[in-house]
C-alpha cells in the first residue's frame, strides 16, 4: 500500500486534467449553491426592496409637507408674533399713561384734600370770631347802662 505524500486523500486530483475538472465542478456547485440561496432570499429580498422604497418615498413626501407647513407655519408665526409685540408695546404705554393719569389724581386729590381741611378749619375761626363778636354785642346790648 502506497500512502500519498498530499495526505493520503483518495478524492485528491493527480494531474492537471484532474484539477481542471475538480474547479469546474467547484465553479458549477458554487454557482448552484448561490442560485440556491438567491432562490431562496430573493422573494423576502424583493419585499424589503420595495417596503424600503416605499418608506423611503413616504419619507421624502413627508420631509417637503414638513418643510412646507414649517416655512407657512414660520411665516405665519413671525407675523402673529410681531402684532403681539406691537400690540404689548401699545397696551404697556397706555398703562403707564393711565398709572401716570392715576397718579396725578392722586396728588390732585392729597392736595385737594388738604386744601378743603384747611378751608374747614378757617372757616371754623371765622364762624367762632362772628360768634364771639356777636355775644360780646349781645351782652353789650343786653347789658343795661346803670349810669
Amino acid at each position: 500500500m502506497e500512502m500519498d505524500i498530499a495526505g493520503g486523500d483518495e478524492n485528491q486530483p493527480t494531474n492537471k486534467k484532474d484539477v481542471a475538472n475538480q474547479i469546474a465542478v467547484n465553479d458549477k456547485t458554487v454557482q448552484q449553491m448561490t442560485h440556491g440561496f438567491v432562490a431562496l432570499f430573493e422573494k423576502e429580498l424583493d419585499q424589503v426592496q420595495y417596503s424600503l422604497r416605499e418608506a423611503l418615498t413616504k419619507q421624502e413626501k413627508m420631509g417637503v409637507e414638513l418643510e412646507r407647513l414649517n416655512s407657512e407655519h414660520t411665516m405665519e408665526s413671525r407675523q402673529d408674533c410681531q402684532e403681539l409685540f406691537y400690540m404689548m408695546k401699545e397696551l404697556t404705554d397706555k398703562l403707564h399713561l393711565i398709572k401716570k393719569r392715576m397718579m396725578n389724581m392722586h396728588q390732585r386729590v392729597k392736595h385737594l384734600k388738604k386744601r378743603s381741611e384747611s378751608l374747614l378749619k378757617h372757616r371754623d375761626r371765622e364762624i367762632n370770631i362772628l360768634r364771639q363778636k356777636q355775644m360780646q354785642e349781645e351782652d353789650l346790648i343786653a347789658k343795661p347802662n346803670p349810669n
